[in-house]
């Protein structure tokens, strides 16, 4: 615009001076002469003022299309991850109750038949051993979200009859990739177990013979299907002389040999989550469970 004005002014210059020098010395045509002159500038700036208006308008009316769209498109993107994740976590769950299914199905088979031959791979013996002296009628589990990230963790196990308040654990799951993941093998051997502790914390409690017991303190990373192992204590003792020795590691390596106090201090610092809901693997609740009516921690 600027540009535009100052070209005007440099022409109406000129006719000026070119007036001037024939010698148009009537002082009225001089007049009409700057009259014509400040119309015509007068028009041009109206014009470039225009001009901008409508370019202004014209941008102003493309934010607003650009804006609609960006509303539009927003809700249907957050709507299909929605529904992505809504199908994901519903083939979660009929994974998952598919799998207390095959665990009832192996304590019932285990109660009628006693513990067989052969074990699969994808179970743990230590439950088929224990299910051969457990009262109750069924089989047990958690759910559980160890690292809090909306992916509840599937806890099998049992309970030791009707007034049992907890649940004696041996196989762990999680779900990812679009199937179920076995988190750990050979959970409580020889009789042990394992325990859900503050901070998304699995303590697993083994014993490698009377004398010695260890204990693997677990960590499942947010959207990981493999535990972390955070640090190991043991005890092993000596038969023949019933020492006891301490341990910061599981196997009793010399180098790792810790006082008695040091061994339970550590053993200290993870504390048992109370409270955690554990359902019996009933058919209401297996049912439950693949619908996701269930609630979680």
């Amino acid at each position: 615009m600027k540009r535009i004005k100052s070209y005007l002014i440099l022409v109406i210059s000129f006719l000026a001076l070119a007036g001037t020098l024939e010698g148009c010395g009537g002082s009225g045509g001089e007049s009409e002469f700057r009259k014509e002159s400040e119309d015509i500038v007068y028009e041009s700036e109206n014009c470039i003022s225009e001009t901008g208006s409508v370019e202004g308008e014209t941008e102003g009316i493309s934010m607003e299309t650009a804006a609609i769209e960006t509303k539009e498109e927003s809700p249907e993107t957050e709507s299909t991850a929605s529904e992505t994740e809504s199908i994901l976590n519903q083939q979660m769950y009929k994974d998952y109750a598919e799998l207390l299914e095959k665990y009832q199905s192996v304590y019932e088979q285990v109660k009628s038949s006693g513990v067989p031959e052969e074990i699969p791979e994808d179970m743990n013996l230590e439950f088929y051993l224990a299910v051969s002296y457990q009262e109750a009628e069924f089989s047990g589990f958690h759910l559980y979200d160890l690292n809090a990230d909306g992916i509840p963790e599937l806890f099998i196990g049992m309970h030791s009859g009707e007034d049992a308040s907890e649940l004696f654990i041996y196989d762990v799951y999680t779900w990812k990739d679009g199937g179920s993941v076995r988190l750990m093998d050979d959970i409580g051997y020889r009789a042990g177990t394992c325990i859900i502790c503050e901070g998304g914390i699995i303590k697993d409690l083994s014993s490698g013979s009377a004398v010695d017991s260890m204990e693997d303190y677990h960590r499942l990373p947010e959207y990981s299907a493999e535990l972390e192992i955070v640090e190991s204590i043991s005890m092993h003792g000596n038969i023949e002389t019933g020492e006891i020795y301490f341990y910061h590691d599981r196997d009793g390596n010399e180098e790792n040999k810790i006082s008695e106090e040091m061994y339970y201090e550590i053993s200290g610092n993870y504390h048992e989550i109370e409270g955690i809901p554990f359902y019996e693997s009933i058919p209401e609740n297996i049912e439950a469970m693949r619908t996701g009516s269930l609630q979680f921690l």
